[in-house]
């Protein structure tokens, strides 16, 4: 009877802990990632309650096997992190199996910051356990800690930041022994730990026996499963199937919240036939104020007023190279030519003479794809070239990004929301 009334003790503490770690998720300024966090910390708290409903049943096991400690480490982390843009976000990657025969297998990266330049993992373990553990000293079948980072390096290999290597950190919230860190830190990756301990007296170079087979508790998270990705490169998500209003409830937070100056300055930027349109239309150049008979561009620069689009280009364009694909240039000027209005048109061309024209040359990845509804040809060869050519491509088609990163394709895009050319269009001031 004593056990158990510690036993419910404790499922009341951890319960204490979950409720308050809800709490501070609200605080928590990262939108990607947020939700999936409070739900994990709600799933917990779900079991312990039913555990305190029959106190009878409860086992010491069911304290040890809590996932609240990882959970609030990743809190902790997400929140004392400069420029965290993403927490628990899984990264698709492909490997070799036994049978030689190639496997897409996916890790989830506890904290991604720097707007994706750097992947940190959190680890809440004992750090004599999971000392021992690295030894061989755990379920066959299981990952050692080393295992799990090899594991991390290749996916990051495969999912490079602007085409430049991801930075991988591992932070140790209990602290780690010498011998671990030293063996973490010549793999190139950087270790956080204020607690550095001695080694287990049975810790020795004989480490590496079985330690292929073993594999930590704490990240059940990076089971090797087929997912959905979703990739983009800064906080805001277009998408073209919603209503603009739609669009800014969703993106209510982190509209136009572009680290511009984040992106390599030496990249070509890879214009779409949207970003085009938007940078020359009447609304992004003074025009906003204006009432439409079609609801769609009302909402546009309602918007615009808000979010002003060509400011955001502007930084972004300065100093850099832009170049359009064959496809985007035609399609561009058709649509121009079509719809345009007299200074729509002037600023088109003055656009175009700061643009250089390549030949279309769409990669394997994008010629890979399957067509749909959202995965059109153009968009296929735009995408595809910047791809080709390792360029950023700047656009507001954020349906096509989604449905490509659907079917495992993943661009370096910079993404920001549409607007139509509306000069033809206008009627009367507000």
């Amino acid at each position: 009877m004593a056990s158990e009334v510690c036993y419910q003790d404790c499922i009341k503490s951890k319960i204490e802990e979950g409720e308050e770690l809800i709490n501070k998720c609200k605080d928590l300024k990262v939108k990607d990632g947020k939700k999936k966090l409070q739900k994990k910390i709600e799933a917990e708290l779900k079991f312990l309650c039913k555990l305190l409903k029959h106190p009878e049943r409860i086992k010491n096991e069911h304290l040890r096997c809590s996932n609240l400690s990882h959970l609030s480490a990743i809190l902790c982390c997400a929140m004392s992190t400069v420029k965290v843009s993403e927490i628990l976000k899984p990264f698709l990657y492909i490997v070799n199996n036994i049978y030689d025969e190639s496997e897409q297998k996916r890790i989830v990266v506890d904290v991604v910051a720097n707007d994706g330049q750097c992947w940190i993992k959190v680890v809440a373990r004992n750090p004599q356990a999971m000392a021992h553990s690295s030894i061989g000293s755990c379920e066959f079948g299981r990952r050692t800690i080393i295992k799990q980072l090899e594991d991390m390096i290749e996916c990051a290999k495969q999912n490079p930041y602007m085409y430049q290597s991801v930075c991988i950190k591992v932070w140790f919230t209990s602290g780690i022994t010498r011998h671990l860190k030293e063996k973490i830190e010549k793999l190139g990756i950087e270790v956080i730990a204020d607690n550095i301990q001695d080694d287990p007296i049975f810790f020795t170079d004989a480490e590496d026996k079985g330690s292929s087979s073993c594999e930590d508790s704490d990240d059940s998270e990076n089971e090797l499963v087929f997912i959905k990705d979703y990739y983009k490169f800064n906080n805001f998500k277009a998408d073209n199937t919603l209503p603009l209003r739609e669009q800014h409830k969703n993106n209510l937070e982190s509209s136009y919240k572009h680290d511009v100056f984040s992106l390599p300055s030496e990249a070509a930027l890879n214009l779409d036939v949207s970003t085009m349109i938007a940078y020359i239309s009447a609304l992004t150049n003074g025009h906003c104020n204006v009432k439409f008979t079609e609801n769609i561009l009302t909402e546009q620069a309602e918007r615009e007023i808000e979010f002003p689009v060509k400011s955001v280009l502007d930084k972004l364009f300065e100093d850099r190279t832009l170049i359009c694909c064959e496809t985007a240039y035609k399609d561009f000027n058709k649509i121009v030519a079509t719809i345009g209005g007299k200074y729509e048109k002037l600023r088109a061309e003055e656009l175009l003479s700061r643009i250089a024209v390549v030949p279309d040359c769409p990669s394997e990845n994008a010629l890979s794809l399957r067509k749909s509804s959202k995965v059109k040809k153009r968009p296929m060869i735009i995408f595809g070239t910047g791809d080709s050519l390792k360029a950023i491509t700047v656009s507001s088609n954020g349906g096509f990004v989604r449905a490509a990163e659907g079917q495992g394709i993943k661009f370096v895009v910079f993404l920001h929301e549409s607007r139509a050319l509306t000069e033809a269009k206008q009627t009367k001031p507000v």
